[in-house]
C-alpha cells in the first residue's frame, strides 16, 4: 500500500518535471516575458531569490531526495530475515510409524537481531508454532524446532513462515511444500502370558495364542519345580512386544542326583570364572543357596581349589 507521503513525493515530481512536450495545458498558455533590463548582466543565477518560483522548486527537490534515500536505505535496513535451507534434514524420522515422535527443524537468521514475532511451521496446512533448540544459537540465529508430534498414516507435508516483527518474513520452500514424512501403520503388539509353572505343553499353547512364537526350550534341574513344567521364561510375563515375537522356555528335568561336582571326584580341580556363573544361574534357578554361591566365589578369586566338605581331604588355600 502506498503511503500518504510516497503519493504526495510522486506528485510533486511529476509538477517538477512538467514542460511543453509533456504538459496537459497548449504552449501558447506558457506567457514568454521580455528580458528585464535592469537584470541584464546579473550575476545571480535564475530562481536563485528566496521565494522566487524556482527556488522554492531547488528546495523541494532536495527535500525529496533526502527523503526518497531514506525510505530507500529504510528498506534496505529493515526486513533482512532468512530461514535458511541448510540442514540436512527438516523433518525426523523422514518416515515412520503413528507410534513414531516426528520432529521438525529450521534455522532463522536475522541480521538485525530482531527475534522472531512469527515461528511457525505448517504441517498438512494446519500452523504449529517452534520453539529456539537448546544450545542452537541465539533467538535471532538459531535452529527453531517443534515436536514431538504423531501423524496419521499416509504422506505429509511442510513449510516454514517467520517474520521479524519490523515487517520482515521469510518462507520456505519460497513456494509449495515439502514432502514427508511417511506414516504407516504402527506395528501391532501383544502381551506375553506368564506361563511359568505352567506344564511345558500349557504353555506352548499359551504363547501361540498370543500370536508369538515359542523360542529355545532350555531343560533345568530344580528341586521345587515338578518334572516337565516351566522354571522360567524370557521375556517375562506382561511385557509387551510385537506380535510373531519369540518365547524362551526353561522346563524342569527335576532334582539333580548323584556327582554334583567334578571335584568330588577330582581333587586337582581348579574352580573357574565359567563356573561361577553357572553357580549363580543354579542359584537363579533354586537349586543352590546362595552361602553355596558366596564360597565359590571367594575360592575363585583366591585362586583356591575346590574342595568338598565332606571328604575333608585338604583345607581351603591348601594343596592336595
Amino acid at each position: 500500500m502506498i503511503s500518504i507521503r510516497e503519493q504526495f513525493y510522486k506528485r510533486r515530481i511529476a509538477e517538477l518535471s512538467k514542460h511543453s512536450s509533456n504538459s496537459s495545458e497548449p504552449p501558447s498558455s506558457y506567457a514568454v516575458r521580455p528580458p528585464n533590463p535592469k537584470q541584464s548582466g546579473a550575476s545571480r543565477r535564475h530562481g536563485g531569490q528566496p521565494g522566487h518560483k524556482g527556488n522554492n522548486n531547488i528546495r523541494w527537490l532536495k527535500h525529496l531526495i533526502f527523503h526518497s534515500t531514506a525510505i530507500i536505505l529504510l528498506s534496505l535496513c529493515t526486513g533482512r530475515i532468512a530461514i535458511a535451507d541448510d540442514l540436512t534434514v527438516h523433518v525426523s524420522p523422514s518416515s515412520g510409524n503413528t507410534d513414531t515422535d516426528f520432529y521438525w527443524y529450521v534455522h532463522y537468521y536475522d541480521a538485525d537481531g530482531d527475534l522472531p514475532s512469527i515461528k511457525n511451521v505448517y504441517i498438512d496446512a494446519n500452523s504449529y508454532e517452534m520453539e529456539l533448540e537448546p544450545g542452537s544459537g541465539s533467538a535471532s540465529n538459531g535452529t527453531y524446532i517443534y515436536g514431538p508430534m504423531n501423524l496419521s498414516v499416509g504422506s505429509h507435508d511442510y513449510f516454514f513462515f517467520f517474520t521479524d516483527g519490523q515487517g520482515g518474513s521469510a518462507r520456505l520452500p519460497s513456494s509449495g511444500t515439502f514432502f514427508g514424512p511417511s506414516v504407516s501403520e504402527s506395528e501391532v503388539k501383544t502381551t506375553v502370558p506368564n506361563v511359568v509353572g505352567m506344564s511345558q505343553s500349557g504353555a506352548e499353547s499359551a504363547i501361540t495364542s498370543a500370536g508369538l512364537t515359542v523360542g529355545t526350550i532350555t531343560p533345568g534341574y530344580s528341586s521345587t519345580v515338578p518334572t516337565g513344567d516351566v522354571i522360567s521364561q524370557n521375556p517375562l510375563g506382561g511385557t509387551s512386544v510385537d506380535m510373531n515375537s519369540t518365547v524362551d522356555l526353561v522346563v524342569s528335568i527335576g532334582q539333580q542326583v548323584g556327582i554334583y561336582h567334578p571335584a568330588d571326584t577330582d581333587p586337582d580341580y581348579v574352580i573357574s570364572m565359567l563356573e561361577i556363573l553357572g553357580y549363580q544361574d543354579q542359584w537363579a534357578l533354586g537349586n543352590i543357596t546362595m552361602l553355596e554361591v558366596l564360597e565359590a566365589i571367594n575360592l575363585w578369586s583366591a585362586g583356591h581349589y575346590y574342595w568338598d566338605e565332606s571328604e575333608q581331604k585338604f583345607k581351603p588355600g591348601e594343596q592336595p
